[in-house]
């Protein structure tokens, strides 16, 4: 069985975890767990817009990793994906 659990501060308004604390979660059964994250996408002022900056994208998904304090993620969704040139 796989459940999966939102993060980041749209989801922890309507009931999901931050990062933070999946991090502590899995701590200690990281090689049990799997682990989803997203790039494309970047919040201000509490609204999701898209971004395809790549510096933009690698400073958000290492700030990811270091807030789940893990090295690595398991899936990579891309966020905003809605034409052929996204």
């Amino acid at each position: 069985m796989m459940s999966s659990v939102p993060t980041g501060p749209a989801n922890r308004v309507s009931g999901g975890w931050s990062p933070e604390t999946v991090g502590a979660a899995i701590r200690g059964k990281r090689d049990h767990e799997a682990v989803a994250g997203h790039i494309g996408c970047a919040e201000t002022k509490g609204q999701y817009r898209k971004t395809r900056d790549r510096t933009e994208c690698e400073t958000l998904f290492d700030d990811l990793l270091k807030r789940l304090r893990t090295d690595r993620v398991e899936v990579v969704m891309v966020q905003f994906v809605d034409t052929e040139a996204d």
